[in-house]
């Protein structure tokens, strides 16, 4: 079944988490040619290639920096010689985000955040319009988190982040619907990662699986089938709307 991704550019920043890595393997699975982007964790990067090749799919490695324009830029005149982004995925953030008391934040940590989560996706969509707007048509994915939604003590710097994509993402939604852009947010819930499997606290994982409706938290790619929806052929009018992957965690009160 074809879902209007066969033959398509997606660029997925933060490829080489669990996330982005679980996205990449489902687009490649539909015939989309990948590019995986890393900052630090090249590594990573080549994993999640690999993955890709394993479908038949194409990837193509770039390191990038999202906060950088001059990176973002670089980037896409590399791309551009082969054309230009159909589907953008914005899934960078700064990696093993740590959260600290509100007045111990320092100036650094809240502008590299706000880089990174929220500048960076600016840059990125800025950068992709062009191509975006000249085919009249694109797909733009945030990922964001619930703690933008309901915030989260020790994290006001991630929040503020998240918060403000939320805003950006339903403004743009609005300006380039009529170019056949479509813009959404995904918005996890705690993802159980690799890592987190191994380092979450028995007591919270408890927690996780009591405030659930269907037990526990959200996989990698959970997220990733949300993500491939939305940013597809597949969508033809959801645009500009934050969607929570919680397994309904919001609709429970308290």
């Amino acid at each position: 079944m074809d879902i209007g991704v066969q033959g398509k550019t997606v660029l997925i920043t933060g490829s080489s988490g669990d996330i982005g890595r679980a996205t990449a393997k489902l687009y490649a699975q539909e015939g989309a040619r990948i590019i995986v982007t890393y900052h630090s964790n090249e590594e990573g990067a080549r994993q999640t290639a690999r993955i890709v090749n394993e479908f038949g799919a194409q990837a193509h490695i770039v390191h990038l920096d999202v906060g950088s324009e001059s990176s973002v830029q670089g980037v896409m005149d590399e791309i551009s010689e082969e054309g230009g982004v159909d589907i953008l995925i914005n899934n960078a953030m700064t990696r093993g985000w740590t959260s600290f008391p509100f007045e111990e934040a320092s100036l650094d940590q809240w502008t590299q955040t706000l880089a990174i989560g929220l500048t960076g996706s600016f840059l990125m969509v800025r950068a992709c319009l062009p191509h975006m707007r000249q085919q009249r048509w694109g797909r733009i994915v945030n990922i964001s988190s619930e703690i933008a939604l309901y915030g989260m003590n020790k994290s006001s710097h991630y929040a503020a982040a998240k918060s403000g994509l939320h805003g950006f993402t339903r403004s743009i939604a609005k300006e380039l619907g009529p170019y056949g852009i479509l813009s959404n947010v995904v918005a996890p819930w705690l993802v159980m990662t690799d890592r987190l499997k191994h380092t979450l606290p028995e007591q919270a994982k408890e927690t996780a699986a009591r405030v659930n409706p269907l037990g526990g938290a959200p996989e990698a790619e959970d997220v990733a089938r949300t993500i491939l929806f939305v940013g597809s052929g597949w969508n033809t009018y959801v645009n500009g709307e934050i969607i929570a992957v919680d397994g309904g965690a919001h609709a429970l009160p308290g």
